[in-house]
């Protein structure tokens, strides 16, 4: 989630604060006589969650907090964007990005302490797989920048 957070860091800053999540750009244009963007904005923030739950469930949370984690991390992320690119600053971004990372510890450690210790995963590779790639970067590669 680290990278994440400062990978939307380097492209806000490297574009004058004009980089943005198109997803968010068709969600926020759509209107009830042309429901399809819409629809398909949902369908993506919908991949994206799971993607997160996903690899928060691997981590040993359950699915129903996989799940609520995975929405909050995609609102706090996708409205901080929003938020920097007003205040043309990176502040609310750092913020979530803080804050979701101590979520994200207390929420593992305390998996960790409410777990009997035989049956606690770790991950000790190096390698990387394709979930923890989706779910680190929703897009799977960095964020569009406008035209």
């Amino acid at each position: 989630m680290d990278a994440f957070f400062a990978l939307w860091r380097e492209q806000l800053m490297g574009s004058d604060f004009r980089a943005g999540c198109p997803i968010v750009a068709v969600a926020v244009e759509a209107d009830d006589e042309a429901p399809g963007p819409a629809r398909s904005a949902a369908a993506v923030f919908g991949r994206w969650q799971q993607a997160l739950a996903t690899l928060f469930v691997r981590h040993g949370l359950s699915e129903e907090r996989g799940r609520r984690l995975g929405a909050f991390v995609i609102a706090a992320a996708e409205g901080a964007v929003v938020m920097c690119r007003a205040e043309r600053s990176t502040a609310p971004l750092d913020a979530a990005a803080a804050e979701i990372h101590e979520l994200l510890a207390h929420a593992l450690r305390q998996k960790e302490s409410s777990c009997p210790r035989s049956t606690v995963r770790t991950t000790s590779s190096s390698s990387t797989s394709e979930t923890e790639r989706t779910a680190s970067t929703p897009t799977g590669s960095p964020p569009s920048t406008p035209r």
